[in-house]
């Protein structure tokens, strides 16, 4: 039977094989985003809610055409402006359910 990560490598393989614009990572699991992820060049929408994650990764900034970036009930503490910023199409973060600070709280207001 296939891994975990497995799993998740072929799904990513599957979005980028078939251009889809959309990747589901939610309840995966994952502390880390792997980095087959930042070869999706094409992702509009991601969804990264229900995972374990500390923090993002700021090889999303790779990923220039997402618009709409999902990470609820993780166990986000900060969000980095710098992180967002270069992700000019953005136009959704939904980040419920994390511990974040004062800090990020605004952040997520403003975009």
């Amino acid at each position: 039977s296939l891994s975990f990560m497995d799993s998740v490598a072929l799904t990513i393989r599957r979005a980028r094989r078939c251009g889809d614009p959309s990747l589901d990572l939610s309840n995966k699991g994952l502390e880390a985003l792997p980095d087959e992820l930042f070869r999706l060049g094409g992702l509009t929408h991601l969804n990264l809610s229900g995972n374990k994650l500390h923090s993002l990764d700021g090889r999303l900034a790779q990923l220039s055409g997402l618009k709409v970036l999902l990470v609820d009930d993780n166990q986000l503490t900060h969000l980095d402006e710098p992180l967002l910023r270069p992700l000019p199409c953005l136009q959704r973060v939904s980040a419920r359910g994390n511990p974040l600070d004062d800090a990020s709280q605004q952040l997520l207001t403003q975009l």
